[in-house]
């Protein structure tokens, strides 16, 4: 497997990563994911921007070729921020690309013809921070550039937030705009191909003031339609509303939908449905806990069915919504963090409604001893799902990877991957599209070390996992194990031909004891310290590949 990290054309130390076929805590299901399909680490590219830097990765895009596109930025010890957009095939840095902008927030999309469009902001003395909108080439030439101050207080605040373009491959971009001090507008904006304005419009609830609203999410169709989903804030009341507004070609605003009732809700993502109708993931908050929020409505405003879910157990706690994903069927998939009050132990979160609202199942994922929270999902055309996320150790804190997880169509957790187990650093995934199923089943994976707790370079980060063979396809031979339950040993007997190694995985999916035998026959393996659970034993020599299920009672 390719593992490096690049500093302009040189390469630099190799990375770490660790790839673990995940068990599950139920006890019923653990061993039919031994015959699932499984993936493994094919390659993983480091890029650092400049040395000693922090890096924070914002976007990806996949091409169906497998191409990526990654955008983050790299800060300077004196606080100066740089974008950068990096091109990637097959685990090869093409080009690099500094942007002329130095703020943290930024969205990517693609055209009909491959050009890239990035949505972020910039600063300028007479019209303060501003829209800068960019489009880009494959080749990584900047074609055009343009600014919009869409408010209306010299200096104010514009900070975009999405960005879309349609069948002719016009832009457009949305986000808020200060128009009195500490309030905003949603301010939607429209150019052509070739970066000209058509129109930029304000969206304020309450004509007038009083108000405040974001634009989160955009999507387009074949007609020209402009869909805008966000929030709008009543400031007196101190209530917040998830809307969905529709702007024609011209601007026009056909229509508002906001969420029923006097509550506080906001608008993320949002996603098209086979069926032509728009999936929007929120947050819904109530009694000053926070669940997850779908609402599902058709191109005229209308509402077709809402969910919420709020974690089961002694998760009673806020959970907080990061992504949305689609199905083949129209399925709705929702990912993000169910906190426990406390930022210790809290996991991350999914849940997979049907096409009617249904909840079909939520599972939760607990890879650390610290924060887990999903970061971004996507559903390939077999219904399985993938979440990626950050997982932080709790001590030390400054500790964190980046963990990968499939589900199968049922819920089922059926593998994890997780990037740099050897503790490096503070690795997060890109806020936006983190992670992307490609050509020939392979599943990419995007964010950043963003710094290093051994004094090392902070990066840009980039994973490629790819489909194995099953572990049941790849089996090969049998070992006797006993006793099982078995406390601080267990004997196995092994027919191989000379020397063999065992690994043994925790509920987590991680590797927690290693060892190996210069003599197959009877061996005794000693499970001293391992606390009291369900893991798997796997043995492996040049004729054993072979798994089982170990049960350690305290």
């Amino acid at each position: 497997m390719n593992r490096s990290r690049e500093i302009g054309n040189g390469l630099q130390q190799q990375r770490y990563y660790s790839f673990a076929c995940a068990t599950t805590t139920l006890l019923l299901s653990v061993l039919p994911l031994l015959s699932r399909g499984q993936f493994q680490m094919e390659w993983a590219a480091e890029y650092a921007h400049a040395p000693n830097h922090i890096h924070t990765g914002l976007d990806m895009h996949v091409d169906p070729n497998g191409t990526v596109y990654l955008y983050g930025y790299s800060r300077s010890d004196a606080g100066v921020n740089t974008g950068v957009l990096l091109k990637n095939v097959a685990g090869e840095w093409v080009w690099t690309l500094e942007l002329p902008t130095q703020n943290i927030y930024g969205t990517m999309c693609v055209d009909h013809s491959g050009n890239l469009l990035i949505a972020t902001s910039s600063i300028a003395p007479s019209i303060g921070e501003h829209y800068r909108t960019m489009k880009i080439s494959p080749n990584g030439v900047i074609l055009w550039t343009v600014d919009l101050d869409g408010g209306v207080i010299p200096g104010g605040l514009d900070r975009p937030y999405a960005v879309a373009v349609g069948s002719d491959n016009a832009v457009f971009v949305s986000g808020w705009s200060e128009v009195v001090l500490y309030q905003h507008n949603a301010v939607t904006v429209k150019y052509d191909s070739l970066g000209n304005e058509l129109w930029h419009v304000h969206y304020d609830h309450v004509q007038g003031g009083g108000t405040s609203e974001q634009g989160n999410a955009l999507l387009t169709d074949d007609l020209g339609n402009v869909y805008v989903i966000g929030q709008t804030q009543d400031v007196s009341a101190d209530v917040y509303f998830l809307f969905a507004i529709k702007y024609s070609s011209t601007g026009t605003l056909l229509w508002e939908y906001l969420h029923p009732g006097e509550t506080f809700t906001d608008g993320r993502r949002a996603h098209w449905r086979p069926d032509g109708t728009i999936a929007i993931g929120g947050a819904y908050y109530v009694d000053g806990q926070g669940d997850l929020l779908c609402d599902v409505i058709d191109t005229t405003g209308v509402l077709q069915w809402s969910a919420t879910y709020n974690a089961l157990g002694g998760w009673q706690g806020t959970d907080w919504l990061n992504d949305i994903a689609v199905g083949g069927d129209g399925s709705v998939l929702l990912t993000g963090t169910q906190f426990n009050g406390s930022g210790i132990h809290d996991d991350y979160v999914t849940v997979k409604y049907s096409i009617a609202g249904e909840l079909l199942w939520a599972q939760s994922y607990n890879g650390s001893t610290g924060h887990d929270g999903g970061y971004g999902i996507t559903v390939d055309d077999q219904a399985n799902v993938f979440v990626v996320g950050r997982s932080r150790q709790n001590s030390p804190s400054v500790l964190a990877s980046i963990a990968t997880v499939g589900y199968d169509p049922d819920g089922n957790l059926t593998w994890s991957g997780v990037y740099d187990e050897e503790g490096e650093g503070w690795y997060r995934p890109t806020w936006s599209n983190s992670v992307s199923r490609a050509v020939e089943g392979k599943l990419l994976v995007a964010g950043a070390q963003e710094n290093s707790s051994i004094g090392g370079n902070g990066a840009l980060v980039l994973l490629c996992y790819g489909m194995q063979a099953s572990v049941a396809d790849r089996a090969k031979g049998s070992f006797l194990m006993y006793p099982n339950p078995c406390d601080d040993s267990v004997n196995v007997n092994v027919s191989c031909a000379g020397q063999f190694t065992w690994t043994i995985y925790d509920p987590a999916g991680r590797p927690c004891r290693r060892g190996s035998a210069t003599n197959c026959g009877l061996s005794s393996l000693i499970l001293q310290d391992l606390a009291p659970g369900t893991y798997i034993l796997k043995l492996d020599a040049a004729d054993l590949n072979a798994s089982q299920l170990l049960i350690i009672e305290p």
